[in-house]
């Protein structure tokens, strides 16, 4: 059901003229009901066994009078107002009972405040009352706050009931009006909530647990209602020639932008902010060094998997949305494992193989997505493993003679990590490779970096195998070089200009590794040899191309002489009686008397 559309300044609307009044009634009656207890402990009329009687005594009367009022007059503003004193009233009470008369612990007082709301919840539902239900969820949540937080001999565990009101509220509120509303508010105080329940609750396991089950059951919620992409076009942002050029698998993944093509007012900000934010807020508050990250990182690829489930079309907002903010959010959660605890390989390697298997899939399956995340991930991958980037360019006896990231000599299994990028590399270039005939900026930027990412593997391999460090690098160079060589005579079945300009690019990225690279890190005849052998396999390419395109040419040539005598002396031959060409004669035997 659309929002409704105000015609007229509220304060010509009586019924909204009375629910203000009433609202403002109720926070009169309510701080009276404080006033009155004020005076009575000043006067001394009440203990504080009196006090709290009387204002749980009150709340009871303000329910059973929102009560009465409603079954005589639904529609009247006083019902609403009357409830929310009475749920403001109990909570207070409750409040004071445990860190200010300190009589109750925390986790009774909690229990007390949930309940309470739950019987507000169900008023409000029946009463159809979304005030209501805003107030009395507000209030629980503040007063949940307060009751959770434990005392001197209070367990920390109970703080992970905070996370309640949200999930209860969403649910209630699931199939009525002005349910966008309640759910974002719902989905705002269950991240509030979760910062305190992760940085403080113990044991940290349990705090995850129901971070992640809060979570799950808002998600779950948006994902039941059909409702919330009521009006939006589930292919908006995609022009009809991609979608002819590409799958309705491939331009679902299209980049999905909150609220468009909107008519439901929030619509899907709700499952917006749960699916982005839910990984990096655990990655970033949650318990242990490592293992908040850890399962944070599971999390977020876990949420991006959701999206390619059975439980909805997949061309649907709600799985293209979950699927961006899945693999992307799981990103910080990888970058914060590796670069905290560089010294372990295990928390290094998920950025690594992640990011090859992004790569290998684009290749294989090509989306917007894909490119993405192909940027994204290897950035963190390389963020993450810097040292073998460094092992890479800087040979071990320079980084220890000038005192520069020694760090990187002493971080384990450096060779895993650079054949591993190493996969990523071969994957790069494939990426280019798959789409050589329609390739764009991203693909040929994409194929450079895998050109320059294959020498990470070689060297570092090379060098723990026992080969100098310069020498290494003469190798990757002459490697390069050979790879330019080769793609300049590949078959000329294959995309000849394609060919060529990879053949020139790869030479000159070796031609610049030479002069401004080898030249400074290597010296006397390694030195030579590498300018040496470079420059004669460059000269070869180039002589091979030319004789070879030469010999191509005259052949061509040829053939193409040999077809136009062929189809002169077709044109010239006389035809016969039976209008057959007579192929026994001669332009020499024309005009001469036969024979006979």
């Amino acid at each position: 059901m659309p929002p409704r559309t105000r015609t007229e300044p509220w304060w010509n609307d009586e019924k909204l003229v009375l629910k203000v009044t009433a609202a403002v009634g109720a926070l009169i009656t309510v701080s009276g009901i404080i006033l009155l207890v004020a005076f009575a402990i000043q006067s001394g009329l009440l203990g504080p066994l009196g006090r709290v009687i009387l204002a749980y005594s009150l709340a009871v009367v303000l329910a059973v009078a929102a009560v009465v009022v409603h079954r005589k007059n639904p529609g009247n503003a006083g019902v609403t107002a009357s409830g929310a004193a009475a749920v403001i009233t109990s909570h207070i009470t409750t409040a004071v009972l445990v860190h200010g008369l300190e009589w109750w612990p925390n986790w009774l007082g909690t229990v007390v405040v949930l309940a309470v709301m739950g019987l507000g919840f169900l008023g409000a539902r029946a009463w159809k009352s979304v005030a209501f239900l805003m107030v009395g969820f507000v209030v629980s949540f503040i007063a949940a706050s307060i009751t959770v937080w434990p005392r001197m001999n209070d367990a920390f565990d109970v703080i992970v009931l905070v996370l309640v009101p949200s999930v209860a509220a969403a649910w209630t509120w699931h199939d009525r009006e002005h349910r966008g509303v309640v759910s974002m508010s719902a989905v705002v105080l269950y991240l509030i909530g979760s910062i305190g329940v992760l940085g403080t609750a113990e044991p940290g396991w349990l705090a995850v647990a129901a971070f992640i089950a809060a979570g799950v059951a808002l998600a779950v919620r948006e994902f039941l209602d059909d409702d919330v992409i009521e009006g939006m076009e589930v292919t908006a942002g995609v022009d009809a020639a991609q979608r002819e050029r590409s799958a309705p698998e491939q331009w679902a993944l299209i980049m999905p932008v909150p609220g468009a093509a909107e008519r439901r007012g929030l619509g899907l900000l709700p499952l917006y902010f749960l699916a982005w934010t839910t990984a990096p807020l655990l990655s970033a508050l949650g318990p242990g060094p490592t293992f908040a990250p850890t399962v944070a990182l599971v999390l977020g690829l876990a949420i991006g998997v959701a999206g390619f489930g059975p439980w909805k079309d997949r061309t649907d907002p709600r799985m293209n949305a979950v699927r961006w903010a899945g693999f992307i959010s799981a990103a910080w959660p990888a970058l914060h494992l590796g670069s905290m605890d560089s010294d372990g390989s295990w928390t290094r390697m998920p950025a690594l193989i992640l990011a090859a298997a992004f790569i290998w899939i684009h290749v294989f399956r090509p989306s917007q997505l894909g490119k993405v995340l192909i940027v994204l991930w290897t950035a963190v991958a390389l963020v993450t493993n810097t040292a073998a980037l460094v092992l890479t360019m800087f040979a071990p006896s320079y980084l220890l003679e000038h005192r520069f990231r020694i760090d990187a000599l002493d971080v384990p299994n450096v060779t895993l990590s650079a054949l591993l990028i190493g996969v990523m590399a071969l994957g790069l270039i494939a990426v280019l490779v798959a789409r050589r005939d329609r390739a764009e900026m991203f693909e040929k930027g994409a194929a450079l970096l895998g050109l320059l990412l294959t020498a990470v593997p070689v060297i570092i391999v090379l060098t723990t195998a026992g080969v100098r460090f310069s020498l290494a690098h003469v190798l990757v160079s002459i490697g390069w070089m050979i790879a330019a060589a080769w793609m300049m005579l590949a078959p000329k079945r294959l995309n000849v200009d394609a060919n060529m300009a990879a053949s020139l690019v790869i030479a000159t990225v070796a031609v610049l590794k030479l002069v401004f690279y080898d030249m400074q890190a290597m010296s006397g005849l390694t030195r030579v040899s590498a300018f040496l052998l470079c420059g004669l396999l460059m000269l070869g390419m180039v002589v091979a191309r030319s004789l070879r395109d030469r010999n191509a040419d005259l052949a061509e040539a040829k053939e193409t002489k040999k077809t136009s005598e062929a189809t002169a002396a077709a044109g010239r031959a006389p035809a016969t009686a039976d209008g057959h060409t007579d192929a026994g004669e001669t332009p020499d035997d024309w005009g001469r008397p036969s024979p006979s």
